[in-house]
C-alpha cells in the first residue's frame, strides 16, 4: 500500500490539526502490560499482577507530580520530580519509585533484582519486536524426534518471515554465538538441553526442569516422549534481553493470511507441546520470572 502525496500530506495535516496541542493534565492511563506503559512522562514499569488492569491518574505543575494507582508496582519519570504517590511523599529529585510491602520508595533507574518490566515482560512473541537472531542446535540430542520437530518449527517460522514479513531471518549455530551477540539480539533457541548448548544453559537458570520424557514448569508436571518446551525468559547472560525456546511467532500461517485483528499471542511465556505440536499446557511466569 502507498499513499499518494498530495493525498499524504492531506492526512497528516488532518491529523495534525485534531490533535491534543498537549498532554491532558491531569491525565488518567490504562494498560494492562509494561509493554505499553508509556504516557508521556511517565513510564508504568512493574505491575503486581500482568493482564490485570492497571491504572494511574496523575497530575503534573512543572516538576511537583501527584499520582493515584492501582495495580502498579514501578513508576519511571522522564525528568527528576518531586513526588506524591497514592497519598506518601516521596521527596524530591526521583526518576523512579518502586512500591514494597505497600510503601512506596525511591528506586534505581535500572532494577536491581529480576522482575517483569517494560520491553522484559513476555509473552513469548514479545520478543519479535526488537532485534532478534536464531540459533540451531549442533550437539547430541536427548531426544532426536524433539530435535526433528524444533528445526521443523524453524523452517516454518523461516518460510512465513520470507513470505509474509518479506525478509530473511538471521540464523547461526550454537557454536558460532558470541557474547556480542548476546547483547545486542534476543537469542530464539531450537533444539533441546543436549543439542543446543545455549538452551541447557538457559534452562539452567531457568524456574523449569526438562529431561528425557519429562518437563516441570513450576507445579506443572509433563511425563511421555517426544515433548518440547517452548518459552520466553530474560538471558542469563544478557539480562536486557529474552532468550526464546523453540517457538517463532504463536500464530500460524491461517492468521498471517488473514488480517492484522489476528496476529496476537496464543501462548504465554511457556507452554508444552507433544510429539503432534499439540498444547499440553501453557502458563504465565510470575512478575518475578518465577
Amino acid at each position: 500500500h502507498k499513499f499518494a502525496p498530495e493525498s499524504k500530506a492531506e492526512s497528516e495535516a488532518w491529523i495534525t490539526a485534531r490533535l491534543p496541542k498537549q498532554m491532558p493534565n491531569p491525565a488518567k492511563f490504562l494498560t494492562y502490560t509494561t509493554r505499553y506503559g508509556r504516557y508521556d512522562w511517565l513510564l508504568i514499569d512493574g505491575l503486581e499482577r500482568h493482564y490485570d488492569r492497571a491504572e494511574v491518574e496523575a497530575s503534573r505543575e512543572g516538576n511537583t507530580a501527584k499520582l493515584t494507582t492501582s495495580n502498579v508496582t514501578r513508576l519511571v519519570f522522564n525528568t527528576p520530580l518531586t513526588v506524591t504517590i497514592d497519598g506518601e511523599s516521596l521527596g524530591s529529585n526521583i526518576r523512579a519509585a518502586e512500591k514494597h510491602d505497600g510503601k512506596w520508595k525511591k528506586a534505581d533507574l535500572t532494577p536491581k533484582t529480576l522482575r517483569k518490566r517494560h520491553g522484559l515482560q513476555g509473552p513469548i512473541d514479545d520478543a519479535f519486536l526488537d532485534r532478534f537472531l536464531c540459533v540451531k542446535g549442533t550437539g547430541t540430542a536427548r531426544d532426536t524426534t524433539v530435535h526433528g520437530a524444533a528445526m521443523e518449527r524453524l523452517s516454518v517460522f523461516q518460510k512465513n518471515w520470507d513470505k509474509f514479513l518479506r525478509g530473511d531471518i538471521p540464523v547461526k549455530s550454537d557454536r558460532e554465538i558470541t557474547p556480542n551477540d548476546a547483547k545486542q539480539h534476543n537469542l530464539i533457541l531450537f533444539g533441546d538441553p543436549g543439542s543446543n548448548s545455549l538452551m541447557a544453559k538457559a534452562i539452567s537458570r531457568m524456574p523449569v526442569k526438562w529431561e528425557r520424557g519429562a518437563i516441570s514448569v513450576g507445579t506443572n508436571n509433563f511425563k511421555g516422549d517426544g515433548l518440547m518446551l517452548v518459552a520466553i525468559y530474560p538471558n542469563p547472560s544478557a539480562p536486557d534481553h529474552y532468550v526464546v525456546l523453540n517457538s517463532g511467532h504463536t500464530f500460524d500461517a491461517a492468521a498471517l493470511k488473514g488480517t492484522n485483528a489476528l496476529l496476537f499471542p496464543r501462548l504465554g511465556d511457556w507452554a508444552v507441546l507433544d510429539a503432534t505440536g499439540k498444547v499440553l499446557g501453557a502458563g504465565f511466569f510470575d512478575e518475578n520470572w518465577k
